[in-house]
């Protein structure tokens, strides 16, 4: 918890104390979907989410009273090479290194994937956006596929990838708490953004890891 506090809260507010005592003015921030559960407005999935939302609202301060400027990027799933984050990819291919049966839920929520290089993209021109001043004071985007598909679905499409089959018991356990079944649709994209690294070229460049 203290983790997620420092980084997340206290050490943006210092850095936006720093931007207001030096003269800078543009922040892109970067935010996630699972803080709009349900598609709500603010609705926080767990405390990370609460945390990202904690800091735009003390962001509003500075853009507001001290003339700050602010683009959030609210981000769904990211995926790329060399991902050293032990999420599903680092699961799918120690599976596939081991054997083992991967115990999973049900597998019908939807998962929507933006490669790294498109992310990196949207930073960009964010960036971009600011220091040109086309950007209202502050603005929320959202960074999205715009394709989400099933977790069941991702699994076979990376199985179909690597070429190898993968042991899974869908069912096996159930949904987490609060799961995310559908990404929030609240949010435009980025002006000038799309993502352009398509499910199949992404997949495969992951699968290059493996075969």
């Amino acid at each position: 918890m203290e983790g997620l506090v420092a980084s997340n809260i206290l050490f943006g507010t210092q850095l936006l104390e720093a931007m207001d005592q030096s003269g800078a003015c543009c922040l892109v921030n970067t935010g996630t979907a699972w803080q709009n559960y349900e598609n709500q407005a603010y609705d926080p999935v767990n405390l990370y989410a609460a945390t990202k939302q904690a800091f735009e609202d003390i962001a509003r301060y500075y853009v507001q009273a001290r003339g700050q400027r602010m683009v959030t990027l609210r981000l769904c799933d990211t995926y790329g090479p060399n991902d050293p984050r032990p999420k599903l990819f680092a699961l799918l291919k120690r599976a596939l290194a081991t054997g083992e049966v991967l115990v999973m839920s049900p597998g019908e929520q939807l998962i929507d994937l933006v490669f790294i290089d498109d992310v990196v993209e949207a930073f960009r021109l964010a960036g971009e956006r600011l220091l040109r001043d086309e950007a209202a004071a502050a603005e929320i985007h959202a960074v999205t596929s715009g394709s989400p598909i099933t977790l069941k679905g991702l699994v076979a499409r990376f199985a179909e990838a690597v070429g190898m089959p993968l042991s899974v018991c869908w069912g096996g356990r159930p949904y987490r708490p609060r799961e995310v079944m559908a990404p929030p649709r609240l949010f435009g994209p980025l002006p000038g953004w799309q993502a352009k690294v398509s499910l199949a070229e992404g997949l495969g460049r992951i699968a290059a890891e493996v075969v």
